[in-house]
């Protein structure tokens, strides 16, 4: 009565109706040229957290070492697997395992197959588990830990033919630390990734 109201343009369906013409998309380069520097930042984020983590566990072990003191590259990625998921930890645990396995006198490929499962599991966690929960982050850590250990023993019992393998108090004591130093790991870790600006992935729950 007096006004026209304007349609949107109609097309023909395929099944002889009419549709409502969607529009057009943005143009792919534009999503590319705003992804691809995303993409950097995150490669370059766990490139430099990686070998900062392995210095500073080759820092510790030579003041103290052998097994005393906390398993910083464990407790790493655990740290990512929990903030990003399962695929970004388990890829995590990989990367980092094989850096830590090319200077171990260890069975080559046990730091990297622990390493891995320990991030995947971490990463199992993430929306189940509130990150920000200290009995949580302990618990989580000590857990890891305690498998990591089971699983050396049992690797290298296999990759050396059953050569029993002397572990000392330091090895025992390793779940303690990890779970004493893990919540100054976590909020260091989830800090340093807010200097970075990396954003969590959706989708990997």
């Amino acid at each position: 009565m007096g006004t026209d109201l304007q349609l949107p343009p109609l097309k023909k369906g395929d099944g002889g109706g009419f549709a409502v013409e969607k529009s057009k998309s943005l143009p792919t380069s534009l999503c590319q040229r705003e992804e691809c520097p995303r993409t950097m930042k995150r490669i370059g984020f766990f490139g430099v957290t990686l070998f900062a983590t392995l210095s500073l566990q080759i820092v510790i072990h030579r003041v103290v070492g052998g097994w005393v003191g906390p398993h910083l590259m464990l407790l790493v990625v655990l740290a990512v697997g929990w903030r990003h998921g399962p695929l970004t930890g388990e890829l995590m645990g990989f990367v980092g395992g094989l850096l830590a396995d090319a200077g171990s006198l260890a069975p080559f490929g046990l730091q990297t197959t622990l390493l891995t499962v320990a991030g995947y599991g971490a990463g199992r966690g993430r929306g189940r588990l509130d990150e920000g929960n200290l009995i949580a982050q302990l618990a989580l850590a000590v857990i890891a830990s305690v498998g990591y250990l089971l699983g050396t023993i049992l690797l290298t019992q296999l990759f050396r033919g059953g050569t029993v393998w002397r572990w000392g108090i330091g090895a025992w004591c390793q779940p303690l630390w990890d779970g004493v130093v893990a919540p100054v790991i976590f909020r260091g870790m989830w800090v340093w990734e807010g200097w970075w600006r990396v954003r969590r992935v959706a989708g990997y729950e």
